[in-house]
């Protein structure tokens, strides 16, 4: 299938559709819809060219016209660019699974929300599902820097937008509470911690092999790993025992830097982050986390957000 082809089936299968709208609106969604498709057939040769046989699909001639048919509604660039994200990622999908079901969902619910609400659903994402890989703390402070500061830009916090994200199929209300500081503190532990005393009998009865000078404080030690995924590989080379290892998860997270101070912390590094702190208690976005649904979308808007610096596939959170 060429080219042509495929620019051919996509703006077909929409002019009929939209055949009976009034002749103003039909030109203006006509219009719309050729941008579109040339935009969709452009990012499928450049990322999958493979998939453009797909297209033969009816799942994907779905899709397609389920794309197209919101940004012809609606014009809007930003709505535009998440569709054409997504129906790359479905169009290279044939199996039935996970993604491909969260990914033609997620073509169906994008239309019902704003740019902003597509950014509160990123700071989710950040907060809740990932995990930078990061060696030093420079190196976090760069990755928040350069994700969650242009995200926290345009995201809105209020109550109704956190109800709208849960009606929608986006998220959902977890029944704990996560503030944003316990949310960095708690997947990155070994960076905010505040150190231990050398003398505590917890720390002497251990190996000195499983701890380094604390990174806050010269006179005090800490466990030496950032989470629990390093500190499992640390003990696992180590041979330490089922205690040993109990007692290592728990002086990881003992003595963390206070909330304030996290906070202060973070705002230095991403200042548009301090009009979302003072919101974000004020609502149900603490217990919220995301769908598949919700997933899709928020890794898709920070994709665009930070225009391509955030390089995790999304089938990394959909597995």
């Amino acid at each position: 299938m060429g080219v042509e082809d495929v620019e051919y089936i996509s703006t077909k299968m929409a002019m009929e559709v939209f055949s009976a709208h009034s002749r103003d609106a039909f030109q203006l969604m006509a219009e719309r819809v050729e941008t579109f498709a040339r935009t969709y057939v452009d990012q499928i040769l450049l990322e999958s060219p493979e998939a453009i046989e797909n297209i033969k699909d009816p799942g994907v001639q779905a899709a397609i016209l389920d794309a197209e048919s919101a940004y012809a509604k609606s014009g809007d660039d930003d709505l535009g660019a998440l569709l054409v994200d997504i129906l790359t990622k479905r169009t290279s999908i044939m199996d039935r699974n996970v993604a491909q079901l969260a990914l033609s969902e997620s073509i169906h619910v994008a239309q019902k929300l704003t740019a902003q609400q597509y950014s509160s659903m990123s700071l989710i994402f950040l907060l809740r599902h990932v995990k930078f890989g990061a060696p030093s703390l420079k190196v976090l402070h760069q990755r928040l820097r350069e994700n969650l500061d242009p995200v926290a830009a345009e995201a809105t916090i209020t109550g109704a937008d956190a109800q709208h994200l849960i009606a929608t199929g986006c998220a959902i209300l977890l029944p704990i509470s996560q503030s944003i500081p316990e949310a960095i503190s708690g997947t990155y532990p070994g960076f905010f911690c505040m150190g231990l005393e050398s003398d505590n009998p917890a720390v002497r009865d251990l190996p000195a092999s499983y701890f380094q000078t604390c990174i806050r404080d010269p006179n005090k030690v800490q466990v030496g790993c950032v989470d629990e995924q390093a500190l499992s590989v640390l003990t696992e080379q180590n041979g330490a025992s089922a205690s040993e290892i109990e007692t290592l998860k728990g002086l990881l997270k003992a003595n963390p830097m206070s909330h304030d101070d996290l906070i202060k912390e973070l705002i230095a590094v991403a200042p548009n982050m301090q009009s979302v702190e003072e919101k974000w208690s004020k609502t149900l976005f603490p217990q919220l986390s995301l769908t598949s649904v919700g997933l899709v979308l928020a890794h898709s808007n920070l994709l665009r957000l930070t225009e391509g610096r955030f390089d995790a596939p999304l089938e990394v959170f959909l597995s």
